[in-house]
C-alpha cells in the first residue's frame, strides 16, 4: 500500500482477508499462506469500508469516489458499480451485507445519521 489501510474484513470462511485503503486499492490476502492473491484497483479515491458477502463470494467497498462496487471474488472482475452519492463517505461509515443480498448502508455526516 502507498497510502493508510481503512478498512479490513475477515472472509466469512475465515481464510482471508479484505483491506482497502486511502490508495484506492482493495487488496485479498490468504492468511494461511500470507499471500496476495487478488488486487483491485477500479476505485480513483480512498476506499473507506469494505465487507464480504456471507456467501463469501463477493466483496462491496465504498469510495470517497461516491460509488460503490461490488466485486466476484470467482470471477476476479468488479461485478457491479453502484453510483450516486453526491458526498464523500467519511470514516463513520459502515457496510454491512445480509444473506438475502440486502445492502444496508450508514454513515455519519456532520454528527447526523442518515
Amino acid at each position: 500500500y502507498s497510502g493508510y489501510v481503512n478498512s479490513v474484513a475477515f472472509h466469512p470462511g475465515g481464510t482471508f482477508i479484505a483491506a482497502g485503503s486511502t490508495d484506492s486499492t482493495l487488496k485479498i490476502w490468504d492468511i494461511r499462506t500470507n499471500k496476495l492473491i487478488q488486487h483491485y484497483t477500479q476505485h480513483t479515491q480512498a476506499i473507506n469500508d469494505v465487507s464480504f458477502h456471507p456467501g463469501g463470494n463477493y466483496i462491496i467497498t465504498a469510495s470517497n469516489d461516491s460509488t460503490l462496487k461490488i466485486f466476484d471474488l470467482m470471477e476476479g472482475k468488479i461485478f457491479y458499480t453502484l453510483h450516486g452519492h453526491q458526498v464523500n463517505i467519511d470514516p463513520f461509515f459502515e457496510i454491512s451485507i445480509q444473506k438475502r443480498i440486502r445492502i444496508q448502508i450508514w454513515f455519519q455526516l456532520n454528527k447526523k445519521i442518515y
